[in-house]
């Protein structure tokens, strides 16, 4: 622990002061007395101890008034009830009240009282090395939040900016290349778009409650993401195909947040190509996917999506992703997968090669609702 342990002994009896007195200062702990109730808060204040072994029955005030007052004037300091008057159920009492975190009857046994105070030595020191580190992350938590806030704010700006270049370009006359330079603004410019509204969804994701949760046809939820990638004309062809096209397929989720999911999981693989068309194809069937604990198979929807892009990357620099990895894939992959968790399913995803384009083929699973 670096320091000397303080530890602050409150007994009226003199010959019981000076043995613990005594004992406890052989035993390397810096050890001070007090003979009364009321000079040992004072005593409190001045030392601050990391123990206090106080007496139950004092003159003036009681030991577990003594020690409600420390707890006030000193929260980390733990104390010991020691008294000669008090019976076993008196002990439970006092201990099940949690208003002290020791209870010895006297005579002390001193090798009791040495293995009470080395506990809660250990347990006040992990005490406080929780409390620095939940300080520190706090401190990080604010410097990111800070960071983030300037951030958005910065990228904001840019893309203001864009939409102004945007409306001044589109009312010039253009050659054919130029057209297709202000495709790319425009492009930008609803991406940029779009990772403001991510970002607006990530602060909101962990609030999700799941008593909230309602029973969801997918295939609806589905329809509406296509129809809007449809409005906003983005460059993409969607083919959808039910396993059994009578089949019913829900969930338990909110449709907001599960049109959030499968809206950024399509666009983020729309953007990675700007003026290159990319195919998805979306299977919906029902299986039989391990969920649960203890490796237990339950019932799901699969939501299988298969992208072809054009391959911008060398044939070597392909890699085979068999586990989800929403780092390499962006803010939209990253909102994917909280909320899949939120919703107790699974990602996986799998890219490789096929001709000149990059296959990517991921699939959702998510417990069905019977």
């Amino acid at each position: 622990m670096g320091l000397k342990p303080r530890i602050l002994v409150i007994d009226d009896n003199e010959i019981i002061r000076t043995i613990l007195n005594e004992l406890l200062t052989r035993k390397g702990f810096e050890t001070y007395v007090s003979s009364d109730g009321l000079t040992a808060l004072e005593d409190i204040r001045k030392i601050n101890p990391h123990i206090a072994i106080v007496d139950l029955m004092l003159p003036g005030i009681t030991g577990i008034d003594v020690i409600k007052k420390i707890r006030k004037l000193s929260p980390t300091t733990e104390s010991i009830i020691i008294t000669g008057y008090s019976s076993y159920e008196s002990a439970l009492q006092i201990l099940d009240s949690q208003i002290a975190s020791g209870f010895l009857e006297k005579p002390v046994d001193v090798d009791k009282l040495i293995i009470t105070i080395n506990d809660l030595l250990q347990r006040h020191e992990s005490q406080i090395k929780i409390q620095e580190d939940l300080e520190e992350i706090e401190k990080i938590n604010y410097q990111l939040e800070f960071f983030n806030t300037v951030l958005f704010r910065d990228f904001k700006l840019q893309t203001n900016a864009l939409k102004q270049s945007y409306d001044i370009l589109r009312k010039t006359e253009l050659s054919s290349d130029q057209k297709k330079s202000l495709s790319i603004i425009e492009s930008l410019y609803l991406n940029n778009i779009q990772l403001i509204n991510s970002y607006k969804k990530i602060r909101n994701i962990h609030s999700l409650d799941s008593s909230k949760f309602i029973k969801i046809d997918i295939i609806e939820i589905l329809f509406d993401v296509i129809n809007i990638i449809v409005e906003r004309k983005l460059k993409c062809d969607i083919s959808f195909a039910q396993g059994k096209s009578k089949e019913q397929y829900f969930v338990f989720g909110t449709k907001d947040e599960l049109e959030d999911l499968f809206f950024e999981l399509i666009y983020s693989m729309i953007m990675p190509s700007i003026l290159e068309n990319i195919t998805i194809s979306i299977l919906v069937e029902k299986s039989n996917q391990i969920l649960g604990q203890n490796s237990e198979k339950v019932p799901t929807i699969g939501i299988k999506l298969t992208t072809l892009s054009p391959l911008v990357v060398p044939e070597e620099k392909v890699e085979i992703v068999k586990e989800f990895e929403s780092q390499k894939y962006g803010l939209g992959f990253y909102i994917t997968k909280n909320l899949i968790d939120h919703f107790k399913g699974k990602i996986f995803l799998e890219d490789s090669k096929e001709n000149d384009y990059l296959k990517t083929t991921l699939i959702i699973y998510l417990p069905a609702v019977l």
